[in-house]
């Protein structure tokens, strides 16, 4: 295990080192990665979309199409009463948030599958381009988000647990 810099305190950052060997990562801005294969639906402390019996890679199209769709789920999840006062608003996801992406396929249909953390305390280190990042801890600041990748539903969406 790793230990988070300074992002949120007391997160554990833990890689699954099998995983990491074959995982190849498209680069697609200085905050935002697609890794090959579906590691990133191990979390640690938030639930995450099932398993799927593929993989296949997201394009940055796909990405826009979730991302655009951050202030509904975000404003839905204050709805539902998940809202806590540090849940950060879109805006802020698409420029202080490392999102990771991976296409998963699930029953013949194909998802876009994101994962969202702070990027204070991860910036600097380069091993999130390439490897699934796993926080246990930190709360609402980080999240995972799926999307249907042909009617661009969410289809899932999940914050972590406490800090």
């Amino acid at each position: 295990m790793i230990h988070a810099l300074s992002a949120v305190p007391l997160l554990v950052l833990a890689i699954p080192f099998a995983a990491i060997q074959a995982a190849r990562a498209e680069a697609l801005g200085p905050l935002v990665v697609v890794l090959e294969g579906a590691e990133l639906l191990g979390q640690c402390s938030r639930s995450a979309p099932a398993d799927g019996e593929g993989t296949w890679r997201p394009t940055g199209a796909d990405i826009d199409r979730l991302e655009a769709q951050l202030p509904t789920v975000l404003a839905s999840s204050a709805l539902a009463g998940q809202r806590m006062p540090e849940l950060p608003t879109a805006a802020a996801v698409r420029v202080g948030w490392m999102r990771q992406y991976a296409g998963i396929v699930r029953n013949g249909r194909r998802y876009v599958y994101g994962s969202f953390f702070p990027a204070r305390g991860f910036a600097d280190d380069p091993r999130w381009r390439n490897e699934a990042v796993r926080i246990c801890g930190g709360g609402p600041l980080v999240f995972g988000v799926e999307m249907d990748a042909e009617t661009h539903a969410i289809t899932h969406r999940s914050f972590n647990g406490r800090r």
